[in-house]
């Protein structure tokens, strides 16, 4: 059984700190992935409508300038309700969690390592989808 991660992998990065994106690339690239960034919610919603075909799953700071992370969520969801999400952010961790409760998204509190981020990217890989 193929998870949504062999066979695509191209990753949308959506956080408001430009340095947070690049890590991010720098520690999905080597293990396969292609990640297209954005700094707030209105550049990630333009990126997901072209490319959420080939996306295995994006990664949301919830705290954006333009959006909070789950209006961004359910946004996203409106263009395509199979979206699988890692929600991040690094305050009001037990709010925020709950609001990312759905069948395709989890939640990760920052800071968190490679070893913790690819723990969550399997866990979403294989949610099940609406």
């Amino acid at each position: 059984m193929k998870s949504v991660t062999d066979c695509k992998n191209t990753v949308l990065v959506v956080d408001d700190e430009a340095r947070i994106v690049e890590l991010t690339r720098l520690a999905l690239e080597p293990q396969g992935y292609t990640v297209i960034g954005a700094l707030n919610g209105g550049d990630a919603l333009e990126l997901y409508a072209d490319h959420h075909p080939d996306l295995a799953f994006a990664i949301l700071d919830y705290m954006l300038p333009d959006m909070l992370g789950d209006e961004l969520l359910e946004r996203l969801m409106a263009i395509d309700d199979t979206v699988r999400c890692i929600a991040a952010s690094g305050c009001c961790v037990d709010e925020i969690a709950e609001s990312f409760l759905t069948g395709t998204a989890t939640f990760i509190p920052k800071p968190f390592g490679v070893e913790t981020l690819m723990e969550h990217i399997a866990e979403v890989a294989v949610a099940p989808t609406s």
